[in-house]
């Protein structure tokens, strides 16, 4: 294949170097370049060889005309942009003029002929056989008019040579005329069979081109179809080792090919389809027996199984294969939408099983529900008139005659239609055919003798060719319906009276606002008599300032909504007189849906207005009273909270002078007494043991009772308050309740340097009479306190998880003391509880911290 490749790449390279052209066209302006500089360089030399003895003869005008050759030469050789055509004619015009020239001068010799011939021959070459034949005629007629003019001794020639014998003219016409006219067959035939060959080669080559790319093509596309086949081809050898496998087996079954290529395929295959492998590769096993193509199991790389679809075909005797070539599919994702199919049908038939059991309880319900359905179904035949008729069991609460009877007998319907409807129904029944489906109203004969109203909506059956087959059609009871429209009559007529009779005025307009209806309260209401007010708009009776707010209302809500809002506005009275009205707008529409008129129940409210300026003014005053009443209580909140501010300050000084006289005074009592006892026990003999027992008991009671002075003055005043702050004081606090009892207190706290000791104090309160009611009444385990500042306020939270609580409003005495301490602080309390999840307090203070703490 290479080898193909490199010959037809170097025939194809020899045919452009012989002619790379595009046409002949190409080929012969290729010439003409050619043929044009190779007559620039020559014509060098005998540009200079020509002058000179043309100067020498003093042959001006023939140096001149030489120069002027030369310089249109070199103009079409190196101009190419000139067109061919003119370029080609001065080239074959200048070789005529030469041979011209040259006959002129030395008459029929070898360099006129020369010159001549070569004329005809580039003609022939450039241009094409007719020119050519023209310009061998030209070159003749030249020869002939120069060889008639010396002969007749007219025109002595520039150089002196015998040309005067006739005979020496018409030989060498004759030969120039023979020489050009082989010339012209020879450089003819050539050109043809030249141009036959290059198109010949060309198609040669464009041929061996096209099947090169074919075949290369071909090459590509099978490598492609191997390489990136969705499919596994591989070479298998009778002992069933592997001996090729395409590239996808690492896209299938993530193996290179050379992971696999040499080894044995049954350690790649399921073991409950090895024997069909085996089988498959045995020479001599009928086709029959394995089938077309097997469906086996290969291992991925991944340690999963993969379905694939496998057929193969035996090349042992190529000895390139020397085995057989097997195709193979991945069908897994089939195998898997086959078992979902299979469970897809095994779910769709059990579903056909319970949708069938479905149907008959449906039906069975159908016929139910057809069975107490209001509507009794029916037919009868066109021909019978109405003679025999077929009702649905439910016609016997209808008329109280079962379908059997109604059925037998002949003549039913027109036996117990009313007399009065016999007519119009039977009329209005005849049009069935024309217009396929009509509804009327008449009155059946119930059996217990009293009529009932029924609506009959029937429609004709048509068979497939168009004819009438029967009459369908449903009867319902519509006789309450039918003294519900009597009654509605009746209450049409009380309405009117009503209407006519209301308090409140009643109007309605058009859409263009002209008034088209009212009652009597309206024109009381306004003093115009009625024909004036049919001839009004209801803009012409509101006054101008209400225009724009009416219209906006319109717009807005009565024509999007339907009705408005109950508004106020005012009306002019035929006297000219204003008054207020407060009004809500309807709008009804026509059948088509579009808007027909608007309508409004129009109430006179000046005494109302009257009696509202009244109120206000009175409420006015009420709130001037209030507002000093408020003012008043507020001084006076302000005093009881200065009051309680003072109370809580003496309280808190209270208690610190008998905390410090507890530490102070009574302390040294009990040090001063436990001492004496220590002493008196010290001193007490050994034979007196009840004594010394009283007394150690005594220091007992001593130390217990200086423990609890301790503590007493710690909760009447805490020193670490004033020492470390509210945060180490909150601490200590937690860690002592914790200490003395099985309550589990979590402490988290922050340093609030600067803190003002009213509110200290006032938090450490909370966070006390918190823990002792939780020591109290919660049965709690566990407590989380948490102190934070946040956003220029602190944040003090305690929660446990005892008992909780129903209501959460602060009754006790401490928490309202709390409240109170903290209200004086701007704060507040909060308390949240629930019967079993424990009780949350949090309590907030307003303080903003100084600039030079941090957080």
């Amino acid at each position: 294949m290479t080898k193909i490749k490199e010959t037809i790449k170097h025939f194809i390279t020899f045919i452009r170097m012989i002619g790379n052209v595009a046409s002949v066209h190409e080929l012969q302006e290729r010439m003409l370049n050619a043929q044009l500089v190779t007559a620039s360089l020559v014509s060098v030399f005998l540009y200079f060889f020509a002058l000179i003895p043309a100067l020498q003869n003093r042959l001006v005008a023939l140096a001149i005309l030489y120069t002027i050759i030369y310089v249109w030469l070199l103009l079409i050789t190196f101009f190419r942009r000139l067109p061919y055509w003119f370029r080609t004619e001065s080239w074959l015009f200048f070789l005529l003029i030469l041979g011209v020239i040259n006959l002129y001068i030395s008459g029929l010799n070898v360099d006129a002929g020369l010159f001549l011939l070569t004329f005809v021959a580039m003609t022939s070459l450039l241009l094409d056989i007719r020119i050519a034949l023209l310009s061998l005629m030209t070159s003749a007629l030249a020869i002939a008019i120069t060889g008639l003019i010396v002969v007749s001794q007219n025109v002595d020639l520039k150089v002196d040579l015998p040309q005067t014998d006739p005979l020496v003219w018409i030989i060498g016409g004759l030969i120039f005329m023979l020489l050009g006219t082989l010339s012209l067959l020879s450089i003819s035939s050539i050109m043809r069979d030249l141009l036959g060959k290059i198109e010949r080669t060309t198609k040669l080559a464009e041929d061996l081109s096209q099947a090169h790319d074919k075949l290369s093509e071909s090459e590509i596309r099978f490598r492609s179809l191997i390489e990136y086949s969705t499919d596994l081809v591989a070479i298998l050898h009778e002992d069933g080792e592997i001996g090729y496998t395409s590239p996808s087996i690492f896209r299938l079954l993530g193996y290179k090919p050379e992971d696999v290529t040499g080894r044995n395929v049954l350690g790649y295959i399921h073991t409950e389809d090895q024997a069909i492998v085996i089988a498959a590769l045995t020479p001599g096993v009928p086709a029959d027996v394995i089938g077309t193509t097997v469906e086996v199991r290969v291992s991925h790389q991944n340690g999963l199984w993969r379905w694939f679809e496998v057929n193969g075909f035996e090349l042992k005797t190529n000895p390139v294969i020397n085995g057989t070539v097997v195709n193979c599919r991945d069908i897994t994702d089939r195998k898997n939408v086959e078992s979902l199919l299979q469970a897809a049908k095994d779910n769709l038939e059990q579903q056909v099983v319970e949708r069938t059991a479905e149907l008959q309880s449906a039906s069975a319900r159908l016929k139910e529900l057809v069975l107490h359905s209001p509507a009794v179904i029916y037919s009868t035949s066109l021909d019978g008139g109405w003679k025999s008729v077929q009702a649905s069991d439910n016609v016997n609460r209808l008329l109280g005659y079962t379908a059997d009877q109604i059925k037998s007998e002949i003549g039913f319907w027109n036996f117990h239609i009313h007399p009065e409807d016999t007519s119009r129904v039977t009329t209005h029944k005849a049009r069935i055919e024309l217009e396929k489906r009509i509804s009327c109203k008449y009155r059946l004969l119930h059996r217990d003798g009293n009529y009932r109203w029924i609506r009959d909506d029937m429609q004709l059956v048509l068979a497939e060719d168009g004819q009438p087959l029967e009459l369908i059609g449903s009867w319902i009871d519509i006789t309450n319906q039918v003294e519900a429209e009597r009654s509605t009559l009746s209450s049409q007529d009380r309405y009117r009276g009503l209407y006519e009779s209301m308090m409140d005025a009643f109007m309605r307009v058009d859409m263009s606002g002209k008034i088209i209806e009212f009652n009597q309260a309206y024109i009381n209401m306004l003093g115009y008599l009625p024909e004036e007010l049919y001839q009004l708009t209801y803009i012409d009776l509101t006054p101008p300032k209400w225009h724009a707010m009416e219209a906006e209302i319109i717009n807005k809500q009565v024509n999007p909504l339907g009705f408005s809002d109950v508004y106020e506005k005012e009306y002019i009275r035929k006297d000219g007189s204003i008054f207020s009205v407060d009004l809500r707008t309807s709008l009804t529409r026509d059948g088509n849906g579009k808007p027909e008129s608007m309508w409004a129940i129009v109430r006179d409210i000046s005494h109302r207005k009257q009696n509202e300026a009244i109120l206000l003014n009175t409420k006015q005053e009420l709130e001037k009273r209030v507002t000093e009443r408020t003012s008043e209580l507020v001084a006076s909140q302000e005093r009881l909270r200065s009051l309680t501010r003072q109370i809580i300050t003496t309280q808190e000084d209270e208690r610190r002078s008998v905390a410090r006289e507890l530490h102070d005074e009574a302390g040294q009592v009990f040090i001063t007494l436990k001492h004496s006892l220590d002493i008196a026990l010290e001193e007490t003999p050994e034979d007196h043991p009840a004594l010394k027992a009283r007394l150690a008991f005594a220091m007992q009671i001593a130390d217990v009772s200086m423990q609890l002075m301790r503590d007493l003055s710690h909760r009447l005043r805490p020193p670490a308050l004033e020492v470390g702050g509210i945060n180490i004081c909150l601490e200590d606090l937690c860690l002592d309740i914790s200490g003395q009892t099985n309550l589990h207190i979590q402490y988290q706290g922050e340093d609030l340097p600067g803190l003002p000791n009213e509110i200290a104090i006032s938090l450490y309160r909370v966070v006390q009479e918190s823990l002792t009611n939780i020591l109290k009444h919660a049965a709690a385990s566990n407590v989380q306190v948490k102190l934070r500042y946040l956003k220029n306020k602190i944040l003090l939270s305690v929660r446990d998880d005892g008992k909780g609580v129903m209501d959460t409003n602060p009754v006790g005495t401490g928490l309202l003391g709390l409240q109170e301490r903290l209200r004086l602080l701007e704060g507040n309390i909060q308390v949240k509880a629930h019967p079993g999840k424990g009780v949350h307090l949090k309590a907030t203070v307003p303080w903003q911290k100084e600039a030079g703490h941090g957080k």
